[in-house]
């Protein structure tokens, strides 16, 4: 009986999330291991939605480096106004119909308006913002 052999090219992806202040520039990323050659990457937006024609998102595919490539999505401010979840759709670059792979990156936002009247404390520091469901001391101010 003739033997058939077959060389499996198998690539992890690992999701690099971040949390950032609402309002101010980020970057999330994925990055991509045991390649040999350069991946495909798309970003696709929260639920699914096409994010290639927005002028708040720019996506680089990365470089490969040795065995690896790490493809960012830089969001502007406008677009950083509470929490997301985008999608890092790899491809291999080398076998093009071969099936993509998905990975959710997270993009976290904090951030909160106060009155001037209070101050925000947590361990011992006065802070300006405070994570959505965080633990605080608030103080009231003379005057």
């Amino acid at each position: 009986m003739p033997v058939t052999s077959v060389q499996l090219y198998v690539y992890k992806v690992q999701a690099v999330n971040v949390e950032v202040k609402s309002g101010t520039y980020a970057i999330i990323s994925c990055v991509i291991v045991g390649i040999t050659s350069l991946a495909a990457v798309e970003w696709v937006g929260p639920s699914g939605t096409d994010i290639s024609a927005d002028s708040n998102y720019t996506p680089d595919p990365g470089t490969l480096d040795g065995d690896s490539q790490t493809a960012t999505l830089e969001v502007t401010g406008a677009a950083v106004t509470e929490d997301k979840t985008f999608t890092c759709r790899v491809t291999s670059g080398q076998f093009h119909s071969s099936p993509s792979s998905d990975t959710e990156v997270l993009l976290n936002v904090y951030g909160c308006s106060k009155d001037p009247k209070f101050t925000f404390t947590i361990a011992g520091n006065t802070v300006d913002t405070v994570k959505v469901g965080g633990a605080v001391t608030v103080s009231c101010a003379s005057g």
